[in-house]
């Protein structure tokens, strides 16, 4: 049985998310790890994201190397006073795809045409097999710390993390030694990573409809995370099955949490479960949004193909920029 202090209130800040196809179908990667990681996290990869997506949106290059091989990357103008940290999903041996920064791009000039100058931190972290788990996680908990510690207060701070990000996400948020001098603004789950042994209904029904190759990422999520957690720790990586009272005391942690998933989405049903089970009633600024004919990550796809119109981005992502307006416009410290 998992400790009682190690519930979501009671750990505190430092103890214990490029192509569409190598993103959502990872089965050649677990058949062929090292070959197609190699590819997938060559070092043109990583110079592109670095260095030239910067460049080719004619914005600032700030990369922030921190310990164990971390780097925070800025989307845009380092700003400290209010920041985004984004953990990218991708099942810990995907590269960042640069869509996602041109989402959170998009995003953060929206908030910029409601009056708000938003920091967007992405963690690039280390990624499977040259880095195993728990590597992503202790990478994320300095990455969040280094905000702290260099003056962004934590009223001013959402965490966002789709998939596995969003379990770094949850992870980070309470893998720590000391208490958080405040709660974070906010933390967002998309399409949270769950569960590594889904059997619900919406695996068959979604699988045609979903880019998510769920069973082979079940296995993965077993061999690469589940593997490496000690049995009292498995509620942090598989959060569906944590026990009743795991996440009690969520409002020291966060002022507001949102989750969504899509609803042609395979893992759907577990997401759906997870906030039900054990997110309702936890924090007074819990929201769950489950969106209409929406898949895994499913604003991020408007952004596959280039920069969308601003009436071809689904509900989604309005209802995003929306929360973070809200979030920011709440609490203003420093």
């Amino acid at each position: 049985m998992a400790n009682p202090r190690e519930k979501y209130g009671s750990i505190s800040l430092y103890e214990p998310s490029n192509s569409l196809w190598s993103y959502s179908r990872p089965s050649s990667i677990i058949c062929h790890p090292v070959r197609s990681i190699r590819r997938e996290t060559s070092l043109a990869s990583v110079r592109f994201i670095n260095y030239r997506w910067p460049k080719k949106h004619a914005l600032p290059e700030t990369i922030e190397e921190l310990v164990d091989d971390a780097k925070i990357m800025w989307i845009g103008p380092k700003r400290a006073k209010r920041v985004v940290l984004f953990f990218h999903g991708g099942g810990y041996f995907a590269a960042l795809p640069t869509f996602m920064l041109d989402f959170w791009r998009y995003v953060q000039l929206r908030l910029e045409q409601r009056g708000l100058e938003v920091g967007f931190a992405v963690l690039n972290y280390s990624l499977y097999p040259e880095s195993t788990y728990p590597t992503q996680l202790h990478q994320a908990c300095t990455a969040l710390d280094h905000l702290i510690s260099t003056g962004t207060h934590p009223n001013n701070i959402h965490i966002i993390g789709d998939y596995a990000g969003g379990n770094l996400k949850r992870t980070s948020t309470t893998d720590h030694k000391r208490p958080l001098p405040a709660p974070l603004a906010g933390v967002y789950l998309m399409s949270p990573w769950v569960n590594f042994t889904n059997t619900s209904p919406s695996l068959a029904q979604n699988t045609p409809h979903d880019i998510s190759d769920s069973p082979a990422l079940q296995g993965l999520g077993e061999r690469v995370i589940g593997s490496r957690t000690p049995p009292s720790q498995r509620a942090y990586v598989e959060p569906l099955k944590a026990p009743p009272g795991w996440f009690d005391g969520l409002d020291s942690v966060a002022n507001r949490v949102l989750v969504s998933a899509g609803d042609k989405e395979v893992d759907r049903d577990d997401v759906v479960s997870f906030g039900k089970v054990h997110l309702e009633g936890k924090t007074r600024g819990y929201e769950f949004v489950l969106q209409e004919g929406g898949i895994h990550d499913d604003p991020y796809f408007d952004f596959f193909l280039g920069s969308p119109g601003e009436g071809e981005v689904g509900g989604l992502t309005h209802k995003i920029v929306e929360w973070l307006v809200s979030g920011f416009s709440l609490v203003d410290v420093g």
